[in-house]
């Protein structure tokens, strides 16, 4: 008789996840858009051309152009490199540093742990945006700083995380009896208890990226993010909204479809990788 097929194989769990599969599928298609680039857009994202100022679509420009002239469709593919970067770079960045200080005060859970759930607290107090304001402000508006700003605001919310999972964790059988057995509670965090706290911290990675970017994006429309003439989504969506008002409508709303589109697939991933781990 034949083996039966594994359903719960991973790869099968994935094919069967709906909002998993079309969030990779959207992000993925915008990946690879973004980074094809230089072959799909025929000019610079950068070059002006005053004869061609607020062009509607046409076949000369598929996306039209700004009020420079400049092509928008090079601008959004280009602008996607930069945003995809910030998020996903800073929502590694926020777990680098944010997980394993979590699971040290959730598995240790001494007085340190209650004062830095306070201090937490207080940062997670404040409204993103300013706070993020006031950081690139001070640090200066780049790429570099936004990446590590929107990691700094991130990682708080990887931290609760980790140290909810960890304190569940520290009581069950298993970690009594690696302690029983005599195993240094490093390797009852490494080798014993992180396989099993993962899942909620990886499902919480979109959700981060998309945070980043609308952080970044907020940051672009309120004129301190990406330093002009860089292309990024939400200063390409602020310096065309007063374009908008005369009539030149695709100087922001092509921006904003891709600024929607990244968000809507960040959040299809982690609402798929949430329903993975509910199963």
């Amino acid at each position: 008789m034949a083996p039966a097929s594994d359903s719960s194989s991973p790869a099968a769990r994935t094919m069967s996840n709906r909002p998993l599969r079309a969030g990779l599928a959207i992000l993925g298609a915008i990946i690879i858009v973004s980074a094809l680039a230089p072959l799909i857009a025929t000019r610079s994202p950068t070059a002006t051309n005053a004869d061609h100022v607020l062009s509607p679509p046409s076949s000369s420009a598929l996306l039209g152009t700004d009020d420079y002239g400049r092509d928008m469709l090079s601008r959004v593919l280009y602008a996607g490199r930069y945003d995809l970067g910030i998020a996903l770079l800073s929502a590694l960045l926020a777990a680098c540093v944010g997980v394993p200080i979590g699971a040290l005060l959730g598995y240790f859970g001494t007085v340190v742990d209650s004062a830095a759930m306070r201090l937490l607290e207080i940062i997670q107090a404040f409204p993103v945006l300013i706070l993020a304001l006031l950081l690139v402000a001070t640090l200066g508006p780049s790429v570099g700083v936004i990446v590590v700003v929107c990691a700094a605001l991130n990682a708080p919310i990887y931290t609760r995380i980790a140290r909810a999972e960890f304190q569940v964790q520290r009581n069950l059988d298993y970690v009594d009896a690696a302690r029983v057995l005599g195993v240094a509670p490093r390797n009852i965090i490494v080798r014993h208890i992180w396989p099993n706290a993962t899942a909620p911290i990886v499902a919480y990675i979109p959700i981060s990226a998309v945070n980043a970017i609308l952080i970044a994006a907020g940051l672009g429309f309120l004129g301190i993010g990406v330093r002009p003439p860089t292309p990024e989504w939400g200063g390409m969506i602020a310096s065309g909204t007063e374009d908008v008002i005369g009539g030149a409508w695709w100087t922001s709303v092509f921006p904003g479809i891709a600024l929607v589109a990244v968000s809507l697939a960040f959040y299809l991933i982690g609402d798929g990788l949430e329903r993975r781990r509910l199963r």
